[in-house]
């Protein structure tokens, strides 16, 4: 809510507002303009409009006033905005706009709170994340009481009886409300699946029905009503293809419009269309704009420009030009742009201008299986750049000892272990650390030796590959980075 002026001397009132009439008004002019008077109606001794022949206060005059939002009427508790009365509900949606301490976001739920810490301004959502779980409706409310166990009982669970879900008759706890979670969970999900139906045009509509029961019985009732709005999504994109072709779009229409990794993203809905043979996937169409959104993505991988684009565009031309030649495939120019673009990104970590045969030695240190295939790139950028690039034999790309001493490449692990830090440059400089004292390798240079190069087995071991050997590394210097590799 944009924050009000005084009606009378146009001040932006900072403090308290005094609502009255479609106006508000600062503290220093109500002092003014309402005085103390006997209102007519409660006999109490109110501040009462001046101007008003017959006095009657605020709290009577807008007694039988309707809710300007939901209009309900005979109101036990209100509020008086610039807007007109609402309803002690409805308050909530007029309140200022304030920022929470912790989340940084302004809500109207913002609050002092009285925590352990002291009193904080924070937001409804931020204060909830502090109470604890009740260890009965498992919901975070403030605990009443406490168990034997000590775990937490709210005031509802405390003082009310087990009740019974209104649709299945299962007995719950009372603080869950009057429907049990799985009831929920179903009626949520008919609600989502039935308003998605209404709002599809009738090429997606039945579909979509199809699609909410096939999800329900793969996965789950609580899985389906969770994602089922991020599902519309897609299928509110779907339906607009579908209109604008005045018929289904077929799967090559659907990765010309979409891409595919848009489809993989939805990998559900894919899955669900090509099952039931609505819209079936061509593998051969699929690889074919797999490798074109890779190559498109590349081309856009660098500022407009710079040499970086300029060259990756030549080279690009130069292997289209092939492909117009039937000499070369689309999925050959993904696999040679691939490391091209890898190479011109180790550039610009290492903030130089172009690539150097030092950079292309540190490059073919780490990944000595690009060999093959930037050897077209570098013949381009000698050709086309004159950068005298060269190739190193593989056999004198070798592993050497670090010039330092043994107590200070532990000294250096050791400080940056005790320091952790959530940067990318400190988890390189960590992997090339452990390198340096737990394996006596030392990193050249130009290779960059990065937590992406770092793998792991079956058995959640994490090495890393360098120049065809394998150094295994301690688990505990990741921290959970590669849980999900």
């Amino acid at each position: 809510m944009n924050t009000p002026r005084c009606k009378h001397c146009d001040v932006v009132i900072q403090g308290r507002k005094y609502c009255y009439r479609g106006g508000c008004y600062c503290t220093g002019c109500h002092s003014i303009y309402f005085k103390l008077k006997t209102c007519s109606v409660c006999n109490k001794r109110k501040r009462i409009w001046s101007k008003m022949e017959v006095p009657v206060c605020r709290q009577c005059l807008y007694v039988d006033a309707p809710c300007i939002r939901c209009s309900k009427t005979e109101l036990k508790r209100y509020t008086a905005t610039e807007l007109g009365v609402v309803c002690n509900s409805c308050s909530k949606y007029f309140r200022d706009l304030k920022q929470c301490s912790w989340c940084n976001q302004k809500k109207t739920t913002v609050a002092n709170r009285h925590l352990e810490s002291g009193v904080e301004l924070i937001c409804g959502n931020c204060y909830t994340q502090t109470l604890p779980l009740c260890s009965e409706c498992k919901y975070r409310r403030e605990p009443f009481i406490y168990a034997f166990n000590k775990n937490p009982i709210c005031k509802i669970c405390a003082l009310e009886e087990t009740r019974y879900c209104k649709y299945c008759d299962t007995e719950i706890a009372s603080g869950t409300g009057h429907i049990c979670l799985p009831c929920k969970y179903l009626k949520t999900f008919e609600k989502r699946s039935k308003f998605g139906r209404s709002a599809l045009s009738p090429y997606l509509a039945n579909i979509f029905s199809q699609f909410c029961g096939w999800l329900k019985n793969t996965r789950s009732t609580q899985f389906a009503a969770e994602n089922i709005n991020v599902y519309f999504l897609y299928f509110v994109s779907l339906d607009k293809l579908a209109n604008s072709l005045n018929r289904l779009p077929t799967y090559e229409e659907i990765v010309h419009q979409f891409t595919v990794a848009e489809t993989r993203k939805n990998l559900l809905v894919t899955m669900f269309l090509d099952q039931e043979n609505i819209v079936c996937v061509d593998q051969a169409i699929k690889d074919e704009y797999s490798n074109i959104d890779s190559i498109e993505r590349y081309l856009n991988a660098f500022d407009e420009g710079s040499f970086f684009m300029a060259a990756l565009h030549g080279y690009y031309d130069v292997l289209y030009k092939k492909l117009n030649e039937n000499k070369t495939s689309t999925r050959s120019i993904r696999l040679a742009l691939t490391p091209a673009v890898k190479l011109l990104r180790w550039c610009v970590h290492y903030e130089l201008n172009q690539p150097t045969n030092e950079l292309l030695r540190g490059f073919l240190w780490v990944t000595p299986g690009h060999k093959a295939a930037v050897t077209g790139f570098v013949g381009f950028l000698n050709r086309q750049h004159g950068l005298g690039l060269e190739l190193p034999e593989m056999q004198d790309i070798e592993l050497s000892r670090p010039t330092e001493s043994r107590m200070q490449l532990k000294q250096r692990f050791v400080t940056l272990l005790r320091n952790p830090q959530n940067t990318q440059l400190y988890r390189d400089s960590l992997i090339v650390s452990a390198l340096n004292y737990l394996h006596g390798v030392a990193v050249p240079k130009y290779a960059w030796v990065s937590i992406n190069s770092v793998k792991n087995n079956e058995k959640r071991d994490y090495y890393i590959r360098l120049v065809n050997q394998t150094f295994f590394l301690p688990n505990i210097i990741f921290n959970g980075e590669l849980s999900g590799k």
